[in-house]
C-alpha cells in the first residue's frame, strides 16, 4: 500500500457548534485511513503485526537492516569479541564447560595435558622408556638395522645371515652372537668367542707358529701367544695349560728367568703294585723296573718324596684325559720324587752336614739314619739320599738332594 500524504483535519469535531456536514466529511476521511491501515497489514510498506510476546517477528524485519553496521553490540565494540576470520587475543583464558582450553603458553611438560592421540597415533604406537616395547617392524639407524635377538644386524655392506648379529662382515670383520656365545670376527675365518662352556676362545685357522695375541708398547713386543699344533698336557686340574709346537716340542720361550716359589725339582714316578701311600718327606726305594717301592729288599736305589716342588717332570700319566675322576684314579698310582734342590726328610736327630742313609726297618719297610761325614762308609754314601743342610723348626732334617 502507499501511505497517504495528506493531513486528517478534525476542526469540525471538537466543538458543539461545529457543522455536522463538515464533521461527517472529516469522520469519513478518518474511517478511510483506518481501513487503509487494516488492509496494509503484512504488506509492503504496510503495517507489521506483533507476535504473542508483543515483539516484532524476524520475518517482518526489513532485509535492508541486515547490512547495517552498528557501533556496539550489547554495549561492546567489535574488539571485545573473538573474530572467526581474524586473530583474536584473549586476555583471560577461556574455558569450555569449566575445563581449560590448551594453548602454546600452558601445554607441554608439567601441564597435565593427557592427549588421546599424538600425530594420529595412540601411546601404544610409540616405544616407552620405562616399559617393554615390542617393535613389529625392525627400526633402523641411518638405514642400518638395529641389533636384536630375532634378526641379523647388518651394516651397509653386511651380508652374513647365520649369526644373530653382524656388521661389516664383507670386509672380514664382525660382531655376532653364535649358538655358543658372542663372537668378534677377526678376518674371514678367525674370531674371538665368549662361550658359556669354554670362556674366551680365540679361533684362528692359520698354521703354527702364527701369532694370535700380543702385548706391545708400540715399539717393543713384550708378550706374544703363538698358535701351536699339539697339546700333550696332563688333564689334571690346573691354572694354566700350554700346548707345544708340533715340530720343536717347545711350549715356552722365556727371555728372562722363570721363577717359582717351590724348593726342588721333582718327577712323577709310577708306584709298584702293593706300595703303601707315601708321605711328603718319606724315603722310598726304586725296584728293578724303576717303580716306587716301600720295601727295602726290593730297592736298588733310593730317593725322597718331594714336599714343595718348583718344577715337576714326567707329567704324562693323564695326558688327554679331562675326566677328573679318571685323573684322580690315575694319580693314586704315581708320586713326585725329588731329584734336585732341598727337601725335608721325615727324620729327627740329625746334625747339619750329616748324610741321610736308608736302612731296612724290622718290618721290611724303609727307614733311615743320620751318619756324620767322618764316619760314613762308601757303601753308605752310595745309598745316601742327601746331606743335611739345616734342621727345621719341627726337628726334621732338610737335605740337599744328592745327585748320584
Amino acid at each position: 500500500m502507499a501511505w497517504p500524504t495528506d493531513n486528517i483535519t478534525t476542526a469540525q469535531l471538537d466543538a458543539a457548534t461545529d457543522s455536522p456536514t463538515q464533521a461527517r466529511v472529516e469522520l469519513y476521511t478518518v474511517a478511510l485511513r483506518v481501513k487503509d491501515v487494516i488492509a496494509g497489514r503484512n504488506t509492503a510498506s504496510g503495517v507489521a503485526p506483533l507476535d504473542a510476546s508483543s515483539l516484532l517477528p524476524l520475518a517482518n524485519i526489513p532485509a535492508v537492516l541486515t547490512g547495517k553496521d552498528a557501533d556496539t553490540l550489547d554495549g561492546l565494540h567489535g574488539t571485545g569479541y573473538a573474530r572467526l576470520a581474524a586473530a583474536s587475543n584473549f586476555t583471560t583464558a577461556p574455558t569450555i564447560g569449566g575445563s581449560t582450553i590448551w594453548h602454546a603458553s600452558n601445554d607441554g611438560a608439567g601441564s597435565g595435558l593427557d592427549a588421546d592421540l599424538l600425530d594420529g597415533l595412540h601411546a601404544t604406537g610409540f616405544a616407552r622408556l620405562a616399559a617393554a616395547s615390542n617393535f613389529t617392524t625392525a627400526p633402523t639407524i641411518s638405514s642400518n638395522t638395529v641389533w636384536h635377538a630375532g634378526a641379523v644386524l647388518q651394516g651397509p655392506d653386511g651380508t652374513f645371515s647365520a649369526p644373530a648379529f653382524s656388521f661389516s662382515v664383507s670386509s672380514g670383520w664382525g660382531l655376532w652372537r653364535s649358538t655358543t656365545g658372542p663372537r668378534l670376527s677377526i678376518g674371514s675365518a678367525s674370531y674371538l668367542e665368549v662361550a658359556t662352556a669354554n670362556g674366551i676362545k680365540i679361533v684362528y685357522p692359520g698354521g703354527e707358529p702364527t701369532q694370535l695375541f700380543s702385548v706391545t708398547n708400540g715399539s717393543i713386543l713384550g708378550h706374544a701367544f703363538l698358535a701351536c699344533g699339539a697339546t700333550g698336557w696332563n688333564g689334571s686340574a690346573t691354572a694354566f695349560r700350554l700346548g707345544k709346537n708340533s715340530i720343536t716340542s717347545r711350549s715356552l720361550n722365556a727371555g728372562g728367568t722363570v721363577n717359582a716359589s717351590g724348593a726342588d725339582y721333582a718327577e712323577y714316578e709310577h708306584k709298584a703294585p702293593g706300595c703303601a701311600p707315601v708321605r711328603k718327606g718319606d724315603i722310598v726305594g726304586f725296584d728293578s723296573e724303576g717303580r716306587i717301592t716301600d720295601r727295602y729288599a726290593a730297592a736298588h736305589s733310593f730317593g725322597v718324596k718331594s714336599t714343595d716342588p718348583s718344577y715337576v717332570g714326567g707329567d704324562s700319566w693323564a695326558v688327554g684325559e679331562d675326566d677328573e675322576t679318571v685323573v684322580e684314579t690315575a694319580r693314586q698310582n704315581v708320586d713326585r720324587i725329588a731329584y734336585a734342590g732341598k727337601v725335608p726328610v721325615n727324620l729327627k736327630g740329625a746334625t747339619p752336614g750329616d748324610y741321610i742313609v736308608p736302612l731296612e726297618a724290622e718290618d721290611g719297610s724303609i727307614t733311615a739314619q743320620a751318619v756324620a761325614p767322618g764316619a760314613i762308609a762308601f757303601d753308605a754314601y752310595r745309598r745316601a739320599v742327601g746331606q743335611v743342610r739345616r734342621v727345621l723348626p719341627d726337628g726334621r732334617a732338610e737335605v740337599s738332594v744328592k745327585v748320584l
